[in-house]
């Protein structure tokens, strides 16, 4: 009987800003029987790849490929990257291609590894500090207006029971004035974040945040410091910004 398992990543895995724009997939396949067809590999995640894609799929004509990790293929290793958050991984393996109902008859040998609440499950979390800032023509410093507020990259479906189950990433924003004033540290809860959906049309990713700056920061120059980090094990990413922050 076939069997799959994957090797890479590794259930508990934190991957690290630029670390998650070629994470390793690898597996391991047993029993298959003797010369069968070729082996088709697909791997998925339950934060999804391409939040454009999803925005704009229709239910009844979903192309699979669009919403995995990778093309299904013959390979049992490949690199792709992972977008932020704490996902599950699942390996799919059959041996026959395409995915209509005439196509999954075809079927002779499957198997499945990862996902979560299995015997091996494959569950990572992914720490990548991507702030969203206003458009700018300043490359040094970026006018923050305080009603744009305080956002960060943040899973497609973030808002989902799914994936609040599997969470573990917080958000948290530190403004230091340029001018040597009081450092402010902004670090909510889950529920003291606020969610924006994709917006396909600007490219503008998921994101998660604070609506407005609040009136503890002041005024003036000061370096935006946004830390994506992981809760219960060490790990966190960090990205910094010149910001002029006005009313």
């Amino acid at each position: 009987m076939l069997k799959a398992a994957i090797t890479s990543p590794q259930d508990g895995d934190v991957i690290i800003g630029p670390d998650a724009d070629a994470v390793t997939f690898d597996a391991s396949l047993s029993g298959a029987a003797p010369g069968g067809a070729t082996l088709l590999l697909r791997w998925w995640s339950t934060v999804p790849p391409d939040p454009w894609a999803i925005a704009n799929l229709k239910p009844e004509n979903v192309d699979l490929d669009t919403i995995a990790i990778a093309n299904q293929s013959a390979a049992a290793s490949l690199k792709a990257p992972l977008r932020v958050g704490s996902q599950a991984i699942t390996l799919s393996v059959k041996d026959w291609p395409g995915d209509t109902e005439a196509d999954l008859k075809q079927v002779t040998q499957a198997a499945s590894a990862g996902g979560v609440g299995t015997p091996d499950p494959c569950v990572v979390h992914v720490l990548v500090a991507d702030p969203h800032l206003p458009p700018t023509d300043n490359r040094d410093v970026v006018t923050l207006h305080r009603a744009f507020g305080l956002w960060a990259q943040a899973p497609a479906n973030w808002l989902t029971d799914d994936y609040k189950k599997l969470d573990r990433i917080a958000y948290s924003w530190t403004i230091t004035p340029s001018d040597g004033g009081k450092t402010t540290i902004l670090t909510p809860t889950r529920q003291g974040l606020s969610f924006q959906a994709a917006d396909p049309v600007q490219r503008v990713p998921p994101l998660v945040g604070l609506p407005t700056v609040p009136t503890g920061v002041l005024v003036g120059p000061a370096t935006l410091t946004l830390t994506v980090s992981i809760t219960g094990a060490d790990g966190s990413h960090q990205s910094q910004v010149s910001v002029l922050v006005v009313d």
